[in-house]
């Protein structure tokens, strides 16, 4: 029998804990029979891989100062996350919309003295998870959204918006839990794991609890502008925002530095810049002395003296070192613009600067024994321009399909 089954307050149960020396997780857990595997697998996970972020949507919502057994049913995952992270100097954010369950769970997280590890946020965690920075997840526990069993879809689908929010930020080594699984209609879990199934996850443990895990021996990273983020699925990307091609030449290390970005030796990394060039800045530098050749010539040689200089002093034994083609333009006509990136120089202009940049890349790349990401063919319409079908409507490559085949035949 556990201590919360027989104990009233969490202070107190703290106190018994340390007297009789008994491991404050393991009766926490005893006192959730339905989520006691779960819990302990995902703890084995997180000492596996030791995340610094731990991210739980729905938190523990009992006042366990004042009725501790109240928390039986729940399990306490934040006091558990909690307890781990401060072992471990990590921290857990956790999201929950009703802020009488946040305030709850911080009197429980300050009797135990644990209010340095825990990120409280009161929001959406739909919204949250969009918007965070967070990068390189590796654990995420899903328990929003409580189950309806009259009308169980809203549930479903919001835990299926959640991992839709989150998995390009997510590390390919990743742990993902969720609640309530085991109920009718597919429980919470019923329209996320097909999903999961599709990004390479593995079901471990199907219980009252599923978890999943991803484990990949290596990663691909990508690391550029929005150009690194969009059409790419099972990678990890380190978009540098609207970056320019010019600036990371210039700047190297002081725009861009990869130990920064948790990229281990076996791993795969593919920098994708210059579509922002060839769109806006390109035509600006032409002279009557200058040609748009010199500009990219220069640009691609501070290009490329970057990537090296990153690699090399990175000391990464990389798998492979891979530079992505600029993708096709768009035709100003069909297009929105966006006035602070707008199109400068004319449709057949921007087209011809992209194809001698690409041209250049390939070069470069032969000669540094680089891995040139080209899928320019496949992207491109019987005119030489985006797809409309398989973009964004704007400047983006929306349909990874193409990426994704170059990726598996390639075998990077």
């Amino acid at each position: 029998m556990s201590l919360v089954t027989t104990i009233k307050t969490l202070l107190e149960f703290k106190i018994i804990c340390e007297e009789q020396g008994l491991d404050i997780i393991d009766e926490l857990l005893k006192s959730s029979d339905k989520r006691v595997s779960t819990f302990k697998a995902a703890l084995e996970f997180l000492e596996r891989t030791k995340p610094k972020v731990l991210i739980e949507t729905g938190t523990s919502r009992g006042r366990f100062d004042i009725n501790l057994p109240s928390m039986c049913g729940d399990g306490g995952s934040t006091l558990i996350f909690a307890i781990w992270c401060s072992k471990n100097n990590s921290k857990v954010y956790t999201i929950d919309i009703d802020p009488v369950c946040i305030e709850n769970c911080k009197l429980n997280i300050e009797a135990l003295g644990l209010s340095e590890y825990v990120e409280f946020v009161v929001s959406d965690s739909v919204k949250y998870l969009e918007e965070c920075e967070h990068k390189d997840i590796q654990f995420v526990f899903l328990d929003s959204y409580d189950f309806d069993y009259g009308n169980p879809q809203p549930s479903q689908i919001h835990h299926l918006k959640e991992y839709l929010a989150i998995k390009n930020k997510l590390h390919n080594t990743c742990c993902i839990l969720i609640d309530d699984c085991d109920l009718p209609y597919g429980g919470k879990g019923c329209m996320v794991e097909p999903e999961l199934l599709k990004d390479k996850f593995k079901l471990k443990i199907s219980e009252y609890q599923h978890l999943y895990e991803r484990t990949c021996i290596s990663s691909i990273h990508t690391i550029g502008d929005s150009h690194s983020s969009n059409g790419w699925s099972g990678i990890t990307p380190h978009c540098l925002g609207p970056l320019l091609c010019y600036s990371f030449g210039k700047e190297k290390l002081n725009r861009c530095d990869i130990r920064n970005f948790n990229i281990k030796d076996g791993d795969t990394i593919i920098f994708c810049l210059g579509e922002i060039d060839c769109r806006c800045h390109i035509h600006k530098h032409i002279t009557e002395t200058i040609t748009y050749q010199d500009v990219i010539n220069n640009m691609i040689d501070n290009y490329f003296e970057a990537i090296e200089l990153n690699v090399s002093i990175s000391k990464i034994k990389l798998k492979n070192v891979c530079v992505y083609n600029v993708v096709p333009p768009i035709k100003k006509s069909n297009t929105w613009e966006n006035p602070e990136y707008p199109y400068v120089g004319t449709d057949e202009e921007r087209k011809q600067y992209v194809l001698y940049f690409n041209s250049k890349i390939k070069e470069k790349c032969i000669e540094k024994e680089y891995i040139f990401f080209d899928i320019y063919d496949n992207y491109s319409d019987a005119d030489g321009f985006l797809r409309k079908d398989l973009s964004d409507d704007n400047v983006h490559i929306r349909n990874g399909v193409y990426i994704n085949n170059f990726i598996k035949e390639n075998k990077l």
